[in-house]
């Protein structure tokens, strides 16, 4: 983006020069992993973000996706006449990465996730409208941003921005609803299971980033699901005690699930053991089930370090780590001193519905 220069043109305008493929090559990063992602001195990274923008933009005659899908579909159909696949694959294929990299940055830069999630679907629109327009059409001449791998990446990362929105709106805005989380989740997992693995040699973590991550998102987000179930039932006393208790134990075995799914060492791996442990206090489970998961996460939580140990969510996840160590600790002290007993069901006083 450095390299974007505006040029006086012989009318007394001015055009955007400089090298293709930034904003591509961002958001795939983004779509494997959105960790990946660092802003320095924002005002100027913004400004060259935007030439780069409007230059790619210009370059490829992309559609302008902030138009609606209506605009996109009839200036796709006059780019298709005008040149056929060589007109229309770079020009969506832009237009697609633009709205994506839209709807990341309405997060990363203003914290608006309910922008975020308008954005991404825009894209996702697009998406599904060519695959359902031209669907036998190969890759290489269609595009890779059609392709099933493509699409689960986006809407994994609509999920997240889904919940996010949820959060800051809960039970505000009718768009974003618990069941609504639930839907998708499950949806990009049938998706997935749809999807051959495909890996890409030259892109080291592809299939990690695009297939892997992307199930263990979709676990957790139906872990979310089950465990805000419970905790809206308990405060609102709207759901009897069995039901709270079977929507924790979902909770945790949801949690469980993901967090298996990334390696030893990947910091997420510890986080979801965490809440998946957490569901299992709430649903005062005996010692038996939470004391092996305790030592997991304990495992889990030291393993990371020689990756994470300086990421933005470092010392959260050593906090929680630390805490459960020393609940661990006191249990099987309690339990070698006859105080305990493994069948008994005992948790800390943070781990309660009471503290939710």
């Amino acid at each position: 983006m450095l390299s974007v220069v505006k040029r006086p043109t012989t009318n007394g305008d001015s055009a955007m020069e400089g090298k293709s493929g930034a904003i591509h090559q961002m958001t795939s990063a983004i779509l494997k992993d959105v960790r990946c992602f660092h802003m320095q001195d924002a005002p100027l990274w913004m400004q060259k973000y935007l030439d780069q923008q409007k230059m790619q933009t210009a370059y490829d005659h992309a559609p302008n996706p902030e138009k609606g899908l209506p605009s996109t579909v009839a200036e796709t159909h006059r780019l298709m006449r005008a040149g056929g696949w060589d007109a229309v694959r770079p020009a969506l294929t832009t237009s697609v990465h633009y709205t994506i990299m839209a709807g990341f940055l309405a997060t990363a830069t203003i914290g608006e996730e309910d922008k975020a999630v308008e954005f991404i679907d825009r894209a996702v629109e697009i998406i599904n409208w060519v695959r359902t327009t031209w669907p036998g059409v190969p890759r290489e001449i269609r595009g890779t941003v059609f392709e099933d791998f493509f699409l689960v990446s986006v809407r994994s990362l609509r999920l997240e921005r889904y919940i996010e929105a949820y959060s800051q709106t809960k039970k505000i805005d009718p768009r974003f609803t618990l069941g609504g989380i639930l839907a998708e989740a499950d949806s990009i997992l049938k998706l997935l299971d749809s999807t051959p693995v495909i890996e890409m040699y030259n892109q080291p973590g592809f299939a990690l980033g695009h297939f892997t991550y992307n199930r263990g998102h979709a676990h957790a987000a139906k872990g979310f699901y089950h465990m805000q179930t419970a905790i809206q039932g308990y405060q609102e006393r709207s759901a009897p005690q069995d039901t709270i208790m079977r929507e924790l134990r979902a909770a945790a075995l949801s949690y469980q699930t993901a967090a298996r799914l990334y390696p030893l060492d990947e910091e997420k791996r510890a986080q979801f053991l965490d809440v998946a442990l957490m569901a299992l206090f709430r649903a005062q489970a005996p010692l038996c089930e939470t004391l092996p998961l305790m030592a997991e996460l304990r495992a889990a939580g030291q393993a990371r370090l020689a990756v994470w140990a300086y990421s933005s969510v470092a010392r959260t996840v050593d906090a929680t780590v630390w805490r459960v160590q020393k609940f661990e600790e006191s249990a099987r002290r309690r339990i070698e001193e006859g105080k305990w007993k493994e069948d008994e069901a005992k948790w800390p006083e943070w781990g309660t519905l009471a503290v939710a």
